[in-house]
């Protein structure tokens, strides 16, 4: 993908098919790929590991490469000190498991990127996930971490293999200490109930106070709980929290109200300004819920939709199979050679106003809780990067009391939006696209043809969205089908998505 450094000369991921490897192949960080070469030549050299597991849309992948992997200081600490692994999450999604159940185990937290420091073996000796460059909010930077490591390591080798072998057999017994007896299918459905109840954001929608994901699957849940006791108080209650959601996610900022579609999770407990990535497996679950919601309710037949509009013009490989995602990042103008997130999709004050109409800008912005200094809420952007921009979400404004205000009916209101969106789409599309992730994985797919099944079940006379699905099994079966007839996770097209590469 463009927007990384390409100046130095190609180090190994040079010869990856993964586009987030393919990010670093510049680097001049000696980066190898998980394998046994990199173990073998940190056994030979007695060296330890660094392993960095990330994604290609991942924003704080992208900081931490620019802060620190294109640094040449850090570089030479990392390379003489170290042997230096890069994973793709998606692409192998095992090894980002293991060492995420340490970093979770150890930290409290995960996340990506996904940094940690491993003995040749492989065993986890300490980590954690983004680290800025120098020492910063009381905490060691990715310099001080380095000198550290390799000070321990250097003065105290068999003590850190000893610990990383220690650390290890805790993990196994762990995994392995989960015993009992099981619930019964009645007492964990109620469980379940009970942890949902418990966690439900009464004021917002969605679980939690802070951060909020989608989380299609505990929605699932709320759903299916509520067809088995619709006619208890507490299925009531599963319906209502589903319902409320839903709406939250519909009218947030993590829903892209212009192009379609929806971002990855949104950084704020209001669901206003998300993280601006745009994955497949969310497409896919978000369909699925949304469109068995509209069979029990008759409710949210647009985001369903609305959905499948976005995945067929951004994300389908010509052939039918699905693309896996959209950065977040992107260049604000073709001059531009730095990156901003949420750059394609933000909108000043300013620009809005010139490019409507008078009453279609007052009746959009009115909507989409427009500001004349940006509309990010206090704390949703501690670096700055959205000061004056403007992300669309559904305000605190009715279209009844905007009619009211403009005199004029509701459906006037309607027509300047949509009139207004018909205006701003054409220039948004002028800029410069995030970067695409084309790699198509077979569960990602499977997600999303499960939704578009889900989606003609709720609109069989769409025979568009069956037709989606079987050229998407088709597609599946030509490219992710090897000779012997195994199930391939993976195969690569080419960064416009034209072709496709086998594994």
């Amino acid at each position: 993908m463009a927007g990384h450094s390409h100046d130095g000369p190609a180090n190994r991921l040079a010869q990856e098919k993964s586009p987030y490897l393919l990010q670093h192949a510049h680097n001049p960080v000696d980066w190898y790929p998980w394998g046994e070469e990199a173990f073998k030549i940190a056994k030979d050299t007695s060296r330890p590991v660094f392993l960095s597991v990330g994604y290609s849309t991942c924003h704080w992948c992208h900081v931490m490469e620019r802060e620190s992997f294109i640094n040449p200081e850090i570089a030479k600490l990392m390379n003489e000190n170290f042997v230096n692994i890069k994973v793709d999450r998606e692409e192998r999604p095992d090894v980002d498991r293991v060492y995420m159940n340490f970093i979770t185990s150890t930290q409290g937290h995960g996340g990506w990127p996904m940094s940690v420091f491993l003995t040749p073996n492989g065993e986890p000796l300490t980590g954690g996930t983004y680290f800025p460059p120098e020492d910063k909010w009381g905490s060691p930077g990715f310099k001080t971490v380095l000198r550290s490591l390799s000070d321990q390591w250097k003065k105290n080798k068999d003590g850190l293999m000893a610990r990383g072998q220690s650390i290890s057999y805790m993990l196994q017994d762990s995994a392995s200490s989960e015993s009992g007896e099981v619930p019964s299918p009645k007492v964990l459905l109620q469980k379940c109930y009970n942890h949902s109840v418990r966690t439900f954001d009464d004021k917002y929608g969605g679980f939690g106070q802070g951060t909020k994901f989608p989380k299609p699957v505990s929605l699932d849940f709320l759903l299916y709980y509520y067809k088995h006791y619709s006619n208890s108080t507490s299925g009531q209650s599963a319906l209502k929290m589903l319902e409320k959601t839903l709406t939250a996610i519909d009218n947030g900022g993590i829903h892209d109200h212009l192009g379609k579609g929806f971002h990855r999770y949104s950084v704020d407990r209001q669901w206003r300004i998300p993280h601006y990535e745009k994955m497949l497996y969310d497409q896919g679950q978000l369909l699925t819920i949304y469109s068995n919601c509209y069979k029990e309710t008759g409710k949210f037949g647009h985001v369903i939709e609305d959905i499948i509009e976005y995945v067929k013009k951004d994300l389908t490989h010509k052939l039918g199979g699905f693309f896996s995602a959209e950065d977040a990042e992107s260049y604000p103008t073709h001059e531009s050679n730095i990156k901003g997130e949420g750059s394609f999709y933000v909108w000043t004050y300013d620009d809005l106003q010139k490019a409507l109409t008078s009453e279609q800008f007052q009746a959009f912005s009115s909507y989409y809780g427009v500001e004349k200094n940006g509309n990010a809420p206090p704390g949703s952007d501690p670096h700055n990067e959205l000061t004056g921009q403007n992300t669309f979400y559904v305000g605190k404004k009715s279209i009844e009391k905007i009619a009211n205000e403009m005199i004029i009916s509701e459906d006037d209101v309607w027509k300047l939006i949509n009139d207004a969106k018909q205006t701003l789409l054409p220039i948004r599309d002028k800029r410069p696209r995030p970067g695409l992730d084309s790699k198509i994985i077979t569960a990602w797919n499977s997600l999303m043809i499960s939704g578009l099944t889900a989606a003609y079940g709720a609109f069989p006379e769409k025979k568009e969205y069956l037709q989606m699905a079987q050229n998407a099994i088709k597609f599946l079966k030509q490219h992710l089908v090897d000779e012997q007839g195994r199930l391939l996770r993976t195969v690569y097209s080419d960064e416009k998505g034209e072709n496709v590469i086998q594994m």
